[in-house]
């Protein structure tokens, strides 16, 4: 049989997660680099109408990823039962999972050109259906190496395949396959990874492929995760729905650039996060002080790192635009920048999320989630139908953002006694920091473009942003830097 990984000992999770936040955190920053190559290389090749294309096959794709796994990944990380017959549950439901996922894809290429006029959208949603399958195929590996902490052979096999889709739609762009490039390069870099996955486990599917009991608890823990991911999909992507409704793909190409840097920013920071801070905040999730202080913790250390991403994105929005993307997209400045601003909302609702899953509260997370869907969906689609205006709906995007933040602020001071003000007093040393960031490159942005010209601009003011905003934070407070990076030491879950 099989060796299944176990997690380590709990006396070494400390120094597990500063090993699992650092590989995740390089192996992130590495794959976004190479993710935005192969945005920028897209936005050089294509026009804005060719990506509208694009962003409304991927917003379907989405769509039907709003499933994810059904939530079996983070009940298999959650769950104690390890046995082989309940990771052969696991994979089977998983495979079932992405040829339904995979159908459904099918049946929206048969619809969507009722909605985009490029009949072109049927043969690109009919090539990328096959995603489904393929990642699920690795989906208990993956699940098995985050639960015991191996955080490197993760960091290869996602670092690998990012660099292969790179090279893939460089290769068909310039052979000049156009929109294909995309398909291929999505199709080929998820096989990649499936199999680099394979091998970094050595956990096989053998012995009996199906047990009920293990099948039960799957999918009672698992549903309230779907139920956040389906509500969150609604909401994140609420407004791309209600563009190419009201508007029409050629908008939605330009809101679609405009979001990528964001996202890949933004949403991928606290998702990669989330694969360190999870696991971590359940090995404490029992003990309501000390989940109160890793909470706090974490919340700063994350704030750490996405209020000078945040700030300093938006200023640099005009001059980011003009280098990375080409003057054809200079309409998406003013909503990259709105945009570039949610992270901030986003980072304090983020963490509270990973509190109420580690401690078995999915159902309040949903709950949660419903309450800020209801919210939110709807004022983004009436801002969208009542001012067509692709900024007017990226501002909305923004008050959304802020309300759920507000309401999970709430939950936690509710829920486990961390009040309002310790909340931010926990992000207030890297915003400040970050605010002067942003406004100091904002002031020499000009003068740096008149002397160094328009790239050498923007990667010195990058360069000097972030030398300005590590000392501010030295300056500020030394001493909450100092208990952050030491946050995830071999005591710090363990203290009193």
């Amino acid at each position: 049989m099989s060796r299944v990984p176990q997690p380590q000992p709990s006396h070494g999770l400390g120094r597990q997660a500063a090993r699992g936040a650092s590989v995740t955190l390089l192996s992130y920053i590495g794959s976004r680099l190479l993710n935005l190559v192969s945005v920028i290389l897209l936005a050089r090749y294509l026009h804005p109408e060719e990506m509208g294309l694009i962003a409304a096959a991927v917003l379907a794709i989405e769509m039907v990823d709003m499933l994810r796994d059904l939530g079996f990944r983070e009940a298999l990380i959650y769950n104690r039962d390890q046995s082989q017959s309940s990771l052969n549950t696991g994979f089977i439901l998983f495979i079932a999972l992405g040829i339904a996922q995979a159908v459904l894809v099918l049946g929206a290429a048969q619809l969507a050109p009722m909605v985009v006029e490029d009949l072109l959208i049927v043969s690109l949603l009919t090539w990328l259906a096959l995603i489904f399958p393929i990642n699920t195929a690795g989906a208990i590996q993956e699940a098995l190496l985050q639960k015991s902490f191996q955080f490197g052979r993760l960091a290869i096999a996602e670092i690998t395949s990012v660099a292969v889709k790179c090279a893939v739609i460089l290769l068909m762009l310039e052979l000049g396959y156009g929109i294909a490039s995309f398909v291929l390069a999505m199709l080929i870099s998820r096989a990649v990874r499936v199999v680099l996955l394979w091998a970094a486990s050595d956990w096989r599917p053998t012995g009996p492929l199906w047990a009920p009991k293990a099948a039960k608890f799957l999918f009672a823990y698992g549903r309230h995760i779907v139920a956040v991911s389906i509500l969150f999909v609604l909401r994140r992507r609420s407004d791309q729905m209600a563009i190419v409704a009201a508007l029409g793909d050629v908008q939605l190409g330009l809101y679609y650039m405009a979001a990528r840097l964001p996202d890949i920013a933004i949403l991928g920071i606290c998702a990669t996060l989330t694969k360190v801070i999870f696991p971590s905040l359940t090995a404490v999730a029992e003990d309501v002080p000390r989940l109160g202080r890793a909470y706090l913790k974490t919340l700063t250390a994350s704030m750490m790192i996405m209020a000078p991403i945040s700030l300093g994105l938006a200023a640099v929005a005009p001059l980011a635009v003009l280098v990375l993307f080409g003057e054809k997209w200079t309409d998406a400045v003013p909503v990259l920048a709105v945009l570039a601003l949610t992270g901030i909302p986003i980072t304090l609702g983020w963490t509270a999320g990973d509190v109420l899953k580690a401690t078995g509260r999915p159902s309040l997370l949903s709950k949660i989630s419903i309450a800020e869907t209801g919210v939110g969906l709807p004022l983004v689609w009436l801002v969208a139908g009542v001012t067509r205006d692709i900024l007017s709906v990226a501002l909305a995007v923004m008050l959304v953002e802020c309300l759920a933040a507000v309401l999970r602020i709430w939950v936690m001071r509710s829920y486990w006694e961390v009040r309002a003000t310790e909340t931010l007093r926990a992000i207030a040393m890297p915003v400040i920091a970050a605010l002067a960031l942003a406004g100091v490159v904002r002031l020499l942005e000009p003068h740096l473009v008149q002397l160094l010209g328009q790239t050498t601009a923007l990667g010195t003011a990058v360069l000097l942003g972030s030398l300005l905003y590590a000392v501010l934070i030295f300056i500020i407070d030394p001493k909450t830097v100092f208990s952050v990076l030491s946050l995830f030491r071999k005591e710090a879950l363990t203290e009193k």
